[in-house]
């Protein structure tokens, strides 16, 4: 307990530090927020300036959004649902999600039914159930992302929308990570849609919450 309490305070100071450099674009520091939590396990206590943060995928954006100058839970509290489901909406509502040849760091990417959100037993029927943000984006549209994975904690991934079925590319670049909760490669049961390109419903522009 003392050891992940130490290693909180740790991320909480380098976050500080992080958000505070004027060399840095918003959307720079928004990224280098997001990456100064890697590692902390999902759904764990953050404490930062005066405020306490769940690290699931929506508390771990909150967090890094607080840091850097927006209440989105205060923004999020017009709108109904679970948090996931609010933030989507909330960004709705600012026509923020939009059709571009790439996102750009810091905007926000959302998935459908990575878990059985419902619980009916059913695969494919449980709408919006995950976000993340986009930290870089290569010249062949792979998109690495951060976002609070249940089994790795905050961590990065990869996704390609224009190989959406395709865990590697034809020289054996990462194009999609697992993204359904389970899934992984080579095992022979995982449900239909699981790749992280598969499952992603949108991308959202960050700066509509400017």
């Amino acid at each position: 307990m003392l050891g992940f309490l130490v290693s909180a305070l740790a991320s909480c100071a380098t976050t500080e530090e992080l958000g505070g450099r004027s060399d840095l674009s918003w959307r720079e520091r928004l990224v280098a927020s997001a990456e100064a939590l890697k590692g902390h396990p999902y759904d764990s206590a953050l404490e930062l300036k005066g405020r306490h943060f769940r690290l699931d995928c929506v508390g771990f954006l909150s967090a890094v959004l607080w840091r850097n100058g927006i209440n989105l839970d205060q923004e999020m509290a017009h709108f109904r649902g679970d948090a996931v489901n609010r933030l989507k909406e909330l960004l709705e509502s600012k026509h923020a999600f939009f059709e571009k040849p790439r996102p750009q760091p810091g905007d926000f990417v959302f998935w459908d039914n990575t878990w059985d959100a419902n619980g009916d037993g059913i695969i494919g029927d449980d709408g919006t159930t995950h976000a993340g943000m986009v930290v870089s984006v290569d010249s062949d549209g792979t998109v690495t992302y951060i976002h609070a994975s249940v089994t790795r904690g905050i961590a990065l991934a990869k996704l390609n929308r224009d190989h959406p079925h395709h865990g590697f590319s034809p020289t054996g670049k990462l194009w999609n990570s697992p993204m359904y909760l389970g899934s992984m490669y080579g095992r022979k049961n995982n449900p239909p849609h699981w790749l992280s390109g598969d499952l992603c419903s949108g991308i959202a522009d960050a700066e509509s919450l400017l």
